[in-house]
Protein backbone atom coordinates (compact mmCIF):
# COMPACT_ATOMS: atom_id res chain seq x y z
CA UNK A 1 0.00 0.00 0.00
CA UNK A 2 2.82 2.61 0.54
CA UNK A 3 4.11 1.65 -2.94
CA UNK A 4 0.82 2.70 -4.15
CA UNK A 5 0.76 5.75 -2.11
CA UNK A 6 4.15 6.86 -3.37
CA UNK A 7 2.76 6.62 -6.84
CA UNK A 8 0.21 8.61 -6.50
CA UNK A 9 -3.10 6.07 -5.62
CA UNK A 10 -4.37 7.53 -2.02
CA UNK A 11 -4.91 4.49 0.28
CA UNK A 12 -6.61 3.75 3.13
CA UNK A 13 -6.23 1.20 5.84
CA UNK A 14 -8.30 -0.08 8.91
CA UNK A 15 -6.43 -2.01 11.53
CA UNK A 16 -8.93 -3.70 13.92
CA UNK A 17 -8.82 -6.50 16.18
CA UNK A 18 -9.42 -7.19 19.72
CA UNK A 19 -7.70 -5.01 22.10
CA UNK A 20 -4.60 -5.38 23.84
CA UNK A 21 -3.21 -7.22 20.59
CA UNK A 22 -0.59 -4.70 19.40
CA UNK A 23 -2.32 -2.39 16.97
CA UNK A 24 -0.90 0.28 17.93
CA UNK A 25 2.54 -1.07 18.32
CA UNK A 26 2.49 -1.79 14.27
CA UNK A 27 0.72 1.87 13.31
CA UNK A 28 3.36 3.17 14.93
CA UNK A 29 6.46 0.94 13.63
CA UNK A 30 4.74 1.52 10.19
CA UNK A 31 4.59 5.05 10.37
CA UNK A 32 8.11 5.26 11.41
CA UNK A 33 9.39 3.26 8.53
CA UNK A 34 7.48 5.01 6.26
CA UNK A 35 8.23 8.74 7.31
CA UNK A 36 11.98 7.21 7.27
CA UNK A 37 11.88 6.17 3.54
CA UNK A 38 8.99 9.11 2.40
CA UNK A 39 10.15 12.28 3.43
CA UNK A 40 6.86 14.34 2.85
CA UNK A 41 4.55 11.08 3.28
CA UNK A 42 0.67 12.70 5.11
CA UNK A 43 -0.24 10.60 7.57
CA UNK A 44 -3.43 10.49 10.13
CA UNK A 45 -5.02 7.98 12.43
CA UNK A 46 -8.12 7.71 14.26
CA UNK A 47 -9.28 5.30 17.13
CA UNK A 48 -11.94 3.77 18.67
CA UNK A 49 -11.84 5.10 22.29
CA UNK A 50 -14.81 3.30 24.51
CA UNK A 51 -16.38 5.95 26.85
CA UNK A 52 -19.24 6.61 28.83
CA UNK A 53 -22.67 7.91 27.14
CA UNK A 54 -21.20 7.12 23.70
CA UNK A 55 -19.46 8.99 20.74
CA UNK A 56 -19.85 10.40 17.31
CA UNK A 57 -20.07 7.59 14.77
CA UNK A 58 -17.54 8.89 12.29
CA UNK A 59 -15.48 10.03 15.40
CA UNK A 60 -11.90 8.05 14.78
CA UNK A 61 -12.67 9.80 10.81
CA UNK A 62 -12.80 13.13 12.30
CA UNK A 63 -9.87 12.44 14.58
CA UNK A 64 -7.94 11.59 11.62
CA UNK A 65 -9.18 14.79 9.56
CA UNK A 66 -8.40 16.97 12.87
CA UNK A 67 -4.81 15.72 12.57
CA UNK A 68 -4.25 16.19 8.94
CA UNK A 69 -5.64 19.65 9.09
CA UNK A 70 -3.53 20.88 11.91
CA UNK A 71 -0.22 19.58 9.86
CA UNK A 72 -1.09 20.92 6.83
CA UNK A 73 1.34 24.19 7.06
CA UNK A 74 -0.13 25.61 3.63
CA UNK A 75 -3.88 24.93 4.74
CA UNK A 76 -4.64 22.89 1.91
CA UNK A 77 -6.33 20.17 3.89
CA UNK A 78 -8.53 22.34 5.44
CA UNK A 79 -9.74 24.12 2.48
CA UNK A 80 -10.36 21.29 0.18
CA UNK A 81 -12.80 19.95 3.59
CA UNK A 82 -14.57 23.45 3.60
CA UNK A 83 -15.31 23.03 -0.16
CA UNK A 84 -16.06 19.04 -0.19
CA UNK A 85 -17.71 18.50 3.17
CA UNK A 86 -17.60 22.17 5.27
CA UNK A 87 -20.45 20.34 8.08
CA UNK A 88 -17.08 18.25 8.87
CA UNK A 89 -15.45 21.23 9.95
CA UNK A 90 -15.40 22.66 13.78
CA UNK A 91 -14.13 25.67 14.70
CA UNK A 92 -10.47 25.40 16.52
CA UNK A 93 -11.14 24.64 20.50
CA UNK A 94 -14.46 23.92 19.51
CA UNK A 95 -15.29 20.92 22.21
CA UNK A 96 -15.97 17.58 20.61
CA UNK A 97 -18.84 16.31 22.78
Amino acid sequence: MLERAVRGERQVSFVTGEAGIGKTTFVDHFVRQATGLVPNLRTARGQCIEGFGGQEPYYPVLEALDQLIRASEDGEVGRTLAKRAPTWLRPRGASSR
